[in-house]
């Protein structure tokens, strides 16, 4: 009887093959959690749905942005459209600007001078400081100011017309008097304000008015005569006595004259130049008194209008005048 000894190491080997892994698997338990189960239908259906609506979500959130983007782009091209008329504009009035500034047509060569007939009119143009300025850049009041500054001009008016025409009108200080003064030992021409003025009228004219100046006054071109009133009182007493052309001034006495009735003449002193409406009121008052009295007095005062006084020779009063 033979002996299959590869049967019994096949049949051994099966059995400890088979024995190892019963023993292995009692021994090692798995978790049930650890166990892959396949998944059941209402679970694979309700990925799917997951996953359906995850994609629609995506889908709605990329047609979302295009929208945005699409109204965005929109947006820009109205706005760059609407914009470009204002820059049209825009730069037509840059080549507007470089032309006016460029153009030699605008630029400013000469003035008309309107009212100068004793200050020269190319000092006046000299004093306005616009030659060869674009007319766009030439302002007004600036030029006036400017020829304000020159003596002998009391008002300045500037108007400026396309291209480059220039008219300045000027309103010249007028000379009214002649003030001499003896400490100077020179004559000076004013205006009706009391500004020194540099240039003056016929002081042989036979309606010239004179003031004589006793006192310590230095004048000066364009220097304002002080007191500043005292010009203006002399005009107001030269138009209520139209027959007296020279007055005398004195810092102590103020203003006088010499008063002359047919061969007769007396000083008459008015003094400073407040009241002087009611200084001649009664200057006038008083005259019209010795007129008809028959006096003829040394001097009247009326320095004082509520006090006038009139002095009489020594032989008038001798004989009981006052």
């Amino acid at each position: 009887m033979r002996i299959d000894l590869a049967a019994g190491n096949r049949a051994r080997r099966g059995y400890n093959r088979q024995g190892r892994s019963a023993a292995f698997e009692s021994v090692l338990t798995f978790p049930q959690g650890l166990i892959r189960r396949p998944p059941s239908r209402a679970r694979e259906s309700e990925r799917v749905r997951d996953r359906d609506e995850l994609a629609r979500r995506r889908r709605e959130q990329a047609r979302a942005k295009r929208a945005t983007t699409a109204r965005r782009k929109l947006y820009l091209t109205g706005a760059i459209l609407k914009r470009i008329p204002m820059l049209l504009l825009l730069m037509a009035l840059l080549a507007a600007l470089a032309y006016l500034s460029a153009d030699a047509k605008f630029f400013v060569y000469q003035a008309s001078v309107v009212g100068a007939r004793h200050v020269d009119a190319g000092r006046i143009y000299e004093a306005a400081s616009i030659h060869e300025q674009n007319i766009f850049w030439v302002h007004p009041r600036q030029v006036a100011q400017r020829v304000l500054e020159l003596d002998g001009i009391r008002a300045v008016s500037v108007q400026c017309d396309l291209p480059a025409r220039v008219r300045i009108q000027v309103e010249e200080r007028e000379p009214v008097l002649v003030w001499r003064s003896l400490t100077q030992q020179q004559d000076w021409w004013l205006d009706r304000d009391g500004v020194v003025l540099p240039y003056g009228g016929d002081p042989h004219a036979a309606e010239t008015l004179y003031v004589i100046d006793s006192g310590s006054h230095q004048l000066e071109t364009g220097q304002l005569l002080q007191p500043d009133a005292v010009v203006p009182s002399v005009l107001q007493l030269a138009r209520v006595l139209p027959d007296v052309k020279i007055f005398y001034y004195q810092e102590d006495k103020g203003l006088s004259f010499i008063q002359e009735e047919g061969n007769r003449t007396w000083p008459v002193y008015v003094g400073g130049v407040e009241n002087l409406a009611r200084k001649i009121e009664v200057m006038q008052a008083l005259n019209t008194y010795l007129s008809d009295k028959g006096i003829q007095p040394n001097y009247v005062d009326v320095r004082w209008s509520d006090h006038p006084v009139y002095g009489q020779k020594p032989s008038a009063a001798a004989a009981g005048g006052n």
